[in-house]
């Protein structure tokens, strides 16, 4: 058995995944455990309830990014490993499927920024360690890793897409003064923003991405 674990706030924005990776999750017969930022003022914690194994409330302070939530997910779950999803993200269907079926080792995925316009953004592609293992903890702040559990394996070739353009620009400004103040550069703000960026910043979509973000 494996879960699905989400640490989010204001999740029902128009613009987010929770809604959608929920029941795909619970449909897949996955765990589900969520971690609700206390800060959270829309339906996030009602629609949660309907669909998760494990819901709890999490006190977030001006430093902690989201290893506050996810860690306890990681220890309490039942299932021996987790893919961890943000409300802004959505799994590829065969990332879906890869997770669904179990792994034996942490791996990294490949994240993918498409655009309104039907484009992708490419400052926006990178590379986390999304698939997790019960137990393991994640080292917070913006530059966040795994503290102990042994070292990712090489990326797996899956997809998790990242619908961060598509999000109220009031999340994503706050989203930006929070991680100003932990200390991250302009370098880092590039994969979250297509303003002023030239064209050599974009990509058209291939005919099976655009198949999978219908």
């Amino acid at each position: 058995m494996s879960a699905l674990v989400t640490v989010v706030r204001d999740a029902m924005d128009v613009g987010k995944r929770f809604r959608h990776y929920l029941p795909e999750a619970k449909r897949r017969g996955m765990e589900i455990a969520v971690a609700i930022d206390s800060r959270t003022t829309d339906a996030t914690r009602e629609f949660a309830r309907r669909y998760a194994d494990h819901v709890v409330e999490v006190q977030f302070g001006k430093d902690e990014v989201c290893e506050k939530g996810i860690n306890p997910l990681l220890e309490q779950m039942a299932s021996d490993c987790a893919l961890w999803v943000s409300d802004d993200e959505m799994p590829s269907p065969a990332l879906w499927d890869f997770a669904a079926g179990g792994f034996d080792r942490p791996l990294h995925l490949t994240m993918e920024t498409p655009t309104p316009d039907g484009r992708i953004f490419i400052p926006g592609q990178e590379c986390q360690v999304r698939l997790l293992q019960k137990g393991m903890k994640w080292r917070g702040n913006w530059r966040g890793y795994l503290e102990r559990g042994g070292s990712a394996a090489g990326s797996v070739g899956l997809i998790l897409w990242h619908w961060q353009l598509f999000v109220d620009p009031r999340s994503l400004a706050a989203k930006h003064d929070r991680y100003n103040a932990l200390g991250a550069g302009s370098e880092f703000f590039r994969r979250f923003t297509i303003d002023g960026a030239g064209p050599e910043c974009f990509r058209d979509m291939t005919d099976d991405e655009a198949r999978e973000l219908l």
